[in-house]
């Protein structure tokens, strides 16, 4: 939930804003040799992050803002292409000041396969390459913290858990459209056992490592290959950059 204060806040709202990030675009493509062919488009607004659409010499690219709550993701999303590059979003460019990346087309959503054919197999090739990399992440959790990854880590739950119950008024307590005064005593009364639910998920020693808290198959998208499979067209994978902690 995102106030109004905040959304009048966000970068993508204010004068001038699409003016700049499209002159950073041409600057962008013009370093890498490329150039627009049709107009820029903004085809996704939401309060957590903007993405801008357009044709180029090369097929559609695309620019991702995120909001300041999520400024860390610029910065991790370049780590994570350069760290596996198989299965993430290829880059042109990326201002981490700022917010923005600036991304060639991933290919086709998953949820658009799924949905003409049906065949749920095609997570299949998929979770495999996400435990994988959830695996390879665990080593690098010192570096994936510096990217300024969101800490959800185990030990830390407890304390954040209360630091948001501490925070009546973004849960509305009382109000129509949030928490009612019993319902929030109730997850009051929860926390020490919350904490103890923590406390013996840690006794089992697994690594905490990266996660993606939007991992579907419309932030999943694959780049169709020509040879054919039992369930069409082969795939590869990418994850879209969306909500990692």
């Amino acid at each position: 939930m995102i106030s109004a204060e905040a959304a009048a806040s966000l970068p993508w709202t204010q004068a001038g804003w699409l003016d700049s990030a499209s002159q950073w675009i041409r600057e962008q493509l013009e370093q890498h040799g490329l150039t627009l062919s049709g107009p820029i488009e903004q085809p996704h607004v939401r309060p957590w992050s903007t993405v801008l659409r357009m044709p180029a010499s090369v097929g559609d690219l695309y620019f991702k803002a995120v909001a300041p709550a999520l400024g860390h993701e610029p910065a991790l999303t370049v780590a994570l292409a350069g760290w596996r590059p198989d299965c993430m979003p290829k880059l042109l460019a990326a201002d981490t000041a700022r917010g923005w990346l600036l991304m060639r087309d991933s290919g086709v959503a998953l949820r658009r396969l799924i949905r003409e054919d049906g065949h749920l197999r095609r997570w299949h090739p998929i979770l495999p390459l996400y435990a994988g990399l959830q695996t390879e992440m665990a080593a690098r959790l010192p570096e994936l913290l510096a990217l300024g990854a969101l800490d959800r880590r185990l030990a830390t739950l407890p304390a954040q858990y209360k630091h948001l119950l501490a925070d009546t008024s973004a849960l509305h307590v009382g109000q129509p459209d949030g928490l009612s005064a019993e319902a929030y005593q109730r997850l009051r009364d929860m926390a020490p056992r919350f904490a103890a639910q923590c406390e013996r998920l840690a006794v089992f020693g697994l690594p905490e490592t990266l996660h993606h808290d939007d991992f579907h198959d419309g932030n999943i998208s694959c780049v169709m290959a020509a040879a054919r499979s039992p369930i069409g067209a082969r795939a590869a994978p990418r994850i879209r950059s969306s909500h990692w902690w």
